[in-house]
C-alpha cells in the first residue's frame, strides 16, 4: 500500500475539468488498496466544498481526505503560543470559515479602513481592490502578523493559460510594508505533515504527486518521495534533471501514467526530515493538537 499526496489544479483538473484519464487513475489506485489525500494551495473553498467539487467530477472525495491551504493556515493560527484576538483576511469566505472553526472566539474582521487585527492572512482575494489592500496594508504597518496561504504567483487556468495567484497578492504587500509573510502552503511542508498525520504515517513514506517545483520542494522538505506531471506548471527538460539527480523523484507526461509507474523506493529517513525546521528564514510547522493532531 502506498500513500499518495495528490496536488489538484493542472494534475487533476484544469479548473473544473479533469485532465484525461486522471478520474480513472485515482479510481485505479484506490481499488488496488492504496490512499489518497488531495491537498492544495487554493484556499478558495472551505475542505467540504472542495471534496464536493472533486466528487463532483468523478474523484469520490471525503472531507477528512481534503487538506487546503485555508485549512493549513487556520491551523497554523490556533498553534499561535498567545493566540491572537482578531484576524484580518484578504481572501476567500473558506479562510474565515476554517478560521472559525478552528478558533473558537477569534475575531475575523474585514480588511476595512480602521479595522484592527494581530494577523493579517492573506489568500486569493478575487474582490481585490485598492481600498482592501490598503487596509490590510494598514494593519501589517500597525504591528498585525502576516501570514499567507501561498506564495504562488500564478495557477494553471488551462493548458494553455495561467491566471494570478494568490502570491501576487502576498507580493505585494511584503513590498509595501517591509514585512515577510509567513507562507504556509507549499513549497513548505506543512500540509505534508498534516496529511501524514490524518493517516497516521511519517512524512516520508509519502508520494506526493503534482505538476510544480512547489510539490517537489515540499517533498524534499520531508524526506518524500515525488512525481512530477507535465499537464501544468511543470517545464519538463528541467525537472527530468532535478528527479534524475535527486533520486527521489519521478517525471510522468500525466498522471494518467500513475497507477503503472514504478515509483523510486522509500529511502532512510534522514534525522531532519520529521521535525519541520526552519528553512529560509521562515518558522514552520510544530507538533499539532486537538483537531488538527
Amino acid at each position: 500500500m502506498t500513500d499518495f499526496v495528490l496536488d489538484l489544479d493542472g494534475t487533476l483538473y484544469y479548473e473544473s475539468v479533469p485532465i484525461d484519464g486522471a478520474v480513472e487513475a485515482i479510481a485505479r489506485l484506490r481499488a488496488e488498496g492504496h490512499r489518497v489525500v488531495f491537498v492544495t494551495n487554493d484556499a478558495t473553498l472551505t475542505r467540504a466544498e472542495r471534496a464536493a467539487v472533486l466528487s463532483s467530477m468523478g474523484f469520490a472525495a471525503l472531507e477528512d481526505e481534503v487538506i487546503t491551504s485555508a485549512f493549513a493556515v487556520a491551523a497554523r493560527v490556533a498553534m499561535e503560543p498567545d493566540m491572537p484576538q482578531a484576524a484580518m483576511v484578504l481572501g476567500p469566505q473558506a479562510i474565515t470559515a476554517e478560521l472559525r472553526r478552528a478558533c473558537p472566539g477569534l475575531d475575523v474582521v474585514e480588511p476595512e479602513p480602521g479595522a484592527r487585527a494581530d494577523v493579517v492572512v492573506v489568500g486569493l482575494d478575487r474582490e481585490l481592490s485598492y481600498g482592501r489592500l490598503r487596509a490590510a496594508h494598514t494593519a501589517v504597518r500597525q504591528g498585525a502578523r502576516l501570514l499567507a496561504t501561498n506564495a504562488d504567483s500564478a495557477y494553471p487556468a488551462s493548458d494553455e493559460e495561467t491566471a494570478p495567484g494568490a502570491g501576487a497578492m502576498v507580493a505585494a504587500l511584503e513590498r509595501s510594508t517591509g514585512a515577510r509573510a509567513l507562507v504556509i502552503g507549499k513549497p513548505d511542508p506543512f500540509m505534508l505533515v498534516l496529511a501524514a498525520r490524518r493517516l497516521g504515517v511519517e512524512p516520508h513514506s509519502l508520494v506526493v504527486v503534482g505538476d510544480s517545483t512547489s510539490d517537489v520542494v515540499a517533498a524534499e522538505h520531508c524526506g518524500a518521495r515525488s512525481v512530477l506531471v507535465l499537464t501544468g506548471m511543470a517545464s519538463g527538460a528541467a525537472h527530468t534533471a532535478m528527479g534524475t539527480s535527486t533520486g527521489q523523484s519521478l517525471v510522468l507526461q500525466s498522471i494518467a501514467s500513475l497507477p503503472d509507474a514504478r515509483l523510486p523506493a522509500v529511502q532512510e529517513r534522514r534525522a531532519d526530515t520529521l521535525q519541520v525546521v526552519t528553512r529560509g528564514g521562515r518558522p514552520q510547522a510544530r507538533p499539532m493538537t486537538g483537531e488538527y493532531a
